[in-house]
């Protein structure tokens, strides 16, 4: 979990966020999900690693079935208010094994979704697209991680970079540096319990 106050080292400030939600009752395979919370928790995200810099946040909502029109439209007016920012786009959808399900409906939901994504992607140049398995949204613990890594990956690619540390006293000798994505400590045991770095 992220302090108040604690984000990247390098903070771009010209992104924006869209969220592209399933319609819940446009088809019965969508799952039972707080998509609401999906969206909070994203917002809380980027409120904690980007602390300086406003991100545009915008939330769509897409058909499973029938025509995709409205939905691209829509997109397309939010990026047209804000030309001057690149998409973070995060997208639930249908897991990509659903096109191989015996369940027709699910099917056409991946489909769709597919369609929407190819749609969209042109739009999206110089911005990054993330898929959510939609499945993996059901458990409300694991909401947290799964935004959270979809999120943090959207970010890096984008050239949000994590702090930077140096010639680090367990290191043998000088190294041009290490990113260090995540730093969890106990100060009382003098620990670090976890550490991923690149």
């Amino acid at each position: 979990m992220l302090e108040e106050g604690s984000g990247f080292y390098s903070q771009p400030d010209d992104i924006q966020l869209i969220i592209l939600l399933p319609i819940p009752d446009s088809s019965p395979v969508v799952p039972n999900v707080d998509w609401e919370q999906v969206v909070i928790k994203a917002e809380q995200f980027l409120a904690q690693t980007l602390p300086d810099v406003e991100v545009p946040i915008s939330t769509v909502q897409y058909p499973v079935e029938g025509d995709l029109g409205q939905t691209v439209q829509s997109v397309a007016a939010i990026m047209q208010s804000t030309s001057d920012r690149r998409v973070l786009c995060l997208m639930a959808t249908p897991s990509p094994d659903a096109r191989f399900s015996a369940d027709p409906q699910l099917q056409a939901a991946e489909e769709q979704s597919f369609q929407l994504n190819k749609r969209l992607r042109d739009s999206f140049r110089g911005g990054y697209a993330v898929t959510l398995d939609w499945n993996n949204l059901q458990e409300a613990s694991d909401l947290p991680f799964i935004i959270n890594n979809a999120l943090l990956g959207g970010l890096f690619r984008l050239n949000a970079q994590p702090w930077k540390l140096c010639n680090l006293p367990f290191e043998s000798e000088p190294i041009e540096g290490n990113y260090f994505l995540g730093l969890v400590g106990d100060v009382e045991a003098s620990t670090v319990l976890s550490l991923i770095h690149i």
